[in-house]
């Protein structure tokens, strides 16, 4: 059935989990019961992800059945644009295992190509896709000074800074100007303050298009940040990514030269409460 067209609208709720993963919030759906197209999911998230007027998230997450894959997933970002989420793919991965769909192991696809995803406890170990779109070392002047950026693509694109001390980057206001930069447009970019511990650890913060303002956690940013730093050899891999959440990912791969495989992130995917809004939200 197709909600959109029934007559009664106002009185047809709408089921939903709230998760996180490491901070990073969202509102889950099993869409297979409401089939909600794209026009309709990314109205709802404008509307549910609103943390005044609605249930208040980063984004929705929405699970369709699969064409060739144990289920299909679709994010929307909180201003309703659609991209890629590392953490909302954890999340939708326990909670198709949670509601008894698929079992510890399992493939799905997403906007950015097929995952695998395993059940470890309370977490979840995701594959991603392998990086692309590597450029390091490039100067912009977006600041009151020159800037050496690095951009990449992991799943979704994001530019990544070097920071001497990541807890005191203003990363809303400089986050906000990369993210516009003339050199990402024009779809722009997630930006990541990244600072190096040691060989085995990082801090990251991160400025999320689609979200505009930055998240407590990025998976596809804790990717990127590890991606990059490891390729101008600051960091060998695996890697402990801690967050503005204080909680931890791990990051793992294989590098040969400028090329990076099988990488995967492992971090917890937590289930909060299910609720239920109703379908008027989506007009």
């Amino acid at each position: 059935m197709d909600i959109r067209n029934l007559k009664i609208k106002s009185i047809m709720p709408i089921h939903f989990t709230k998760m996180h993963g490491a901070g990073n919030d969202f509102i889950v759906i099993d869409n297979r019961t409401y089939q909600l197209n794209d026009a309709a999911a990314a109205q709802c998230a404008k509307q549910v992800c609103h943390r005044r007027f609605g249930i208040g998230a980063d984004g929705i997450l929405l699970l369709d059945s699969g064409r060739h894959a144990d289920f299909q997933m679709r994010y929307y970002n909180s201003d309703g644009s659609r991209s890629f989420c590392a953490n909302g793919a954890r999340c939708l991965a326990r909670f198709a295992y949670h509601r008894g769909i698929v079992g510890k192991a399992m493939i799905f696809e997403a906007d950015d190509g097929r995952h695998e995803a395993v059940i470890v406890g309370r977490a979840v170990r995701l594959h991603m896709t392998d990086p692309a779109m590597v450029d390091l070392n490039r100067t912009i002047t977006a600041y009151p000074r020159a800037e050496t950026v690095h951009s990449i693509n992991t799943g979704t694109q994001h530019a990544v800074l070097h920071s001497d001390d990541v807890m005191q980057e203003d990363v809303v206001h400089h986050g906000r100007v990369l993210r516009h930069h003339s050199l990402f447009q024009p779809l722009g970019t997630n930006v990541n303050f990244v600072q190096t511990m040691d060989t085995s650890r990082i801090a990251v913060r991160t400025y999320e298009k689609g979200v505009e303002a930055e998240t407590l956690s990025c998976g596809t940013g804790a990717v990127a940040a590890v991606a990059v730093m490891t390729l101008l050899d600051e960091i060998e891999p695996p890697v402990m990514v801690h967050t503005r959440s204080g909680e931890t990912f791990s990051v793992n791969f294989t590098r040969n030269g400028s090329v990076i495989r099988g990488v995967t992130l492992e971090g917890s995917a937590h289930i909060v409460y299910d609720g239920e809004f109703l379908e008027e939200n989506l007009d």
